[in-house]
């Protein structure tokens, strides 16, 4: 036994169970490299914690608004989850942060307040406040305005905005008429007194210096995360000037682009915001705009005041009831105009609602176009209407329109409930068209005179036009004209009998293509010449031109009988020169009856005449021919 037979001997003993072992081979495999992605998994989900971080720097890094977008659900669902479970743990986590704040803000508010009432018990009960409240009573202005106007005189000679960490003077503002001061030694100044007040008096709340006495000028020191604000300030400020000056230190803040980032002086959109925010004249206009308010007029200015804001009150009460009253006027000037619809009234209450009350046709156009049309607008319009019948003009010719559906060529119009009718209609629709147009509600009369049947749009329905004919219809006269065939023009004939719209007609100009054919035949015929070799013996090719005229004389009965008429068929013997004018008379008789004879051989039951006339009476008899003809026409006194 050879290997190979061997081997296809063990195919076929063993090949199901070697074919089993294959198959349990390869699910091995497969559980194999699916434990070892298992274990993969197994070690990313170990190392997570110690790579989260690094992944999202490196996210934040690569594509940090994404990122952002992609946390912030669950961040804000996990702290919203850890408020409602843990509540005090929030509040004694963020109560450090939170308190210094509601402090900070509550003193600034009192301090607010004591100044104010320091101001006013002051100048109370001195010359000044003496002087003050008759200056109130000769201005006609509140005490109080007139207080607030003299204890705002204040001004800002210096700012300094200030980097907090590194003392450096970041922008800074001073009046025009004053010297410069030495921006470093000022902050240097002022950030070593700051520091010096917190350590002295040993403050964990992070508050520090907040004014200071230089002189003539109040120093104003407001603190920020990263820069700090130094004004220098003549008089007595309000309190709205430190809230301002707050406001735009934090605006300040939120300009910078990274929190983080160090601040470059050199920056021109920084140094754009510094300037804008940190402007003189800005912060005082801000200030005064928001404390204070000018003086009144004179005494004589608050009664010509009322006396206008009386006179106004007046006018625009006038104006607003005149602006109504036309309105409303418009509006029933339109409504009664309005083609069918009947005005009763108009219930109103003004600018709130009107209500219209009155009778409307069906074939009446929307009353909202009416309203659109007077432009009324101000209130909200009610219809009340009921449904009668209209007999305005237009709304007739509505309803016959309607009811009538008169063909586009018909055109309607209506006076004094009388309607009329004119143009061109179909004469189907003609005949009926007065006694249904007088059973339209409102029409007292009809008047038809001016229609005109359509006898033309009706023959057309009826049978037919051709192309090539042309139907006119004027005076009840019908003219025809063009070429068609005998049979339509039988059928026009007939339908033109009953058609007593038609007193005359015209069809001299109306030919039948079967007349046009047979002409045309007649005359091929005319110069059909059978050829003779001598006297009664036909040429040898005289068969060919017999034959066709055999096929004449058939096509020739064919279109007699289309035309309704007889063929009149006649043979014409022809001779030459040579011979004796009785010699050749009838030698041309003979030649006559031989092709009658032949004709009637082809075509049985043939008439056919054997025409001999003198030749001064027909010059066809007179042509100098060895030949015959067959001459067509249709037998006289024949009716189409």
């Amino acid at each position: 036994m050879s290997e190979s037979e061997f081997e296809r001997l063990k195919d076929l003993l063993l090949g199901a169970e070697r074919a089993a072992l294959d198959a349990h081979a390869a699910r091995l495999a497969d559980l194999e490299r699916e434990r070892q992605r298992i274990a993969v998994l197994e070690q990313a989900r170990k190392d997570l914690p110690r790579r989260l971080p690094q992944l999202l720097e490196r996210a934040g890094q690569e594509d940090g608004p994404r990122l952002a977008r992609a946390l912030s659900e669950p961040v804000a669902s996990a702290l919203g989850g850890a408020v409602r479970k843990q509540r005090q743990a929030i509040v004694d986590a963020l109560f450090p942060v939170i308190g210094p704040i509601i402090r900070k803000a509550i003193a600034e508010s009192l301090r607010a307040l004591v100044g104010d009432l320091n101001r006013a018990l002051e100048s109370s009960f001195t010359p000044r406040g003496l002087r003050w409240r008759f200056e109130a009573w000769r201005t006609g202005a509140s005490y109080a305005e007139v207080v607030l106007q003299h204890t705002m005189r204040f001004r800002i000679d210096h700012l300094f905005l200030i980097e907090r960490e590194s003392g450096l003077v970041m922008h800074r503002e001073s009046a025009p008429d004053l010297p410069d001061l030495d921006s470093d030694a000022i902050s240097g100044m002022l950030t070593a007194l700051g520091e010096f007040v917190k350590d002295s008096v040993g403050r964990t709340d992070g508050a520090g210096l907040e004014s200071a006495r230089v002189g003539e000028h109040l120093v104003m020191l407001l603190e920020g995360p990263r820069l700090n604000l130094a004004a220098f300030v003549r008089g007595a400020p309000p309190p709205a000037l430190r809230e301002s000056l707050q406001l735009r230190l934090e605006s300040i803040h939120a300009r910078l682009a990274d929190p983080l980032a160090p601040i470059d002086a050199r920056d021109s959109d920084l140094g754009l915001a510094f300037a804008e925010q940190l402007s003189l004249q800005t912060v005082d206009d801000a200030v005064r705009q928001r404390d204070g308010r000018p003086m009144t007029s004179p005494s004589r200015l608050p009664l010509a005041i009322a006396a206008g804001l009386v006179v106004a009150l007046l006018g625009g009460l006038w104006l607003r009831e005149w602006t109504w009253t036309r309105r409303i006027a418009r509006l029933e000037a339109v409504l009664q105009d309005w083609p069918g619809f009947y005005l009763q009234g108009l219930d109103a209450d003004p600018w709130d609602w009107v209500r219209v009350r009155g009778l409307v046709d069906p074939q009446a156009e929307p009353l909202r176009l009416a309203q659109a049309q007077a432009d009324f607008r101000g209130a909200d319009l009610v219809y009340d209407v009921k449904g009668f019948v209209s007999n305005d003009a237009e709304m007739l010719v509505r309803r016959a329109r309607t009811l009538l559906t008169p063909p586009p060529e018909v055109q309607v119009s209506a006076r004094a409930g009388v309607l009329s009718l004119s143009g061109t209609a179909p004469i189907a629709w003609a005949e009926d068209v007065a006694g249904r147009a007088a059973a339209i509600p409102g029409v007292v009369g009809v008047d038809a005179s001016g229609l005109q049947p359509d006898v033309v749009g009706t023959l057309a329905a009826r049978i037919g036009i051709p192309d090539g004919v042309a139907l006119d219809f004027a005076r009840r006269k019908l003219t025809v004209r063009g070429a068609a065939s005998q049979e339509w023009i039988a059928s026009l004939g007939a339908a033109v009998e009953r058609l007593p719209q038609v007193r005359e007609r015209d069809f001299s100009a109306l030919v039948a293509t079967e007349r046009m054919l047979f002409d045309g035949l007649v005359a091929r015929m005319d110069v059909l010449d059978i050829p003779f070799s001598d006297e009664t013996e036909p040429a040898a090719a005289a068969r060919g031109e017999l034959d066709g005229a055999v096929v004449g004389v058939r096509r020739g009965l064919e279109l007699a009988t289309l035309l309704g008429r007889t063929l009149q068929v006649r043979t014409l013997g022809l001779t030459d020169e040579v011979g004796t004018e009785a010699y050749n008379r009838d030698l041309r008789e003979r030649r006559a009856r031989w092709l009658a004879e032949a004709l009637r051989r082809e075509v049985p039951d043939l008439e056919v005449e054997a025409y001999t006339p003198d030749p001064s009476v027909d010059p066809r008899a007179a042509q100098k021919r060895r030949a015959a003809r067959v001459l067509l026409s249709l037998r006289e006194g024949d009716t189409p």
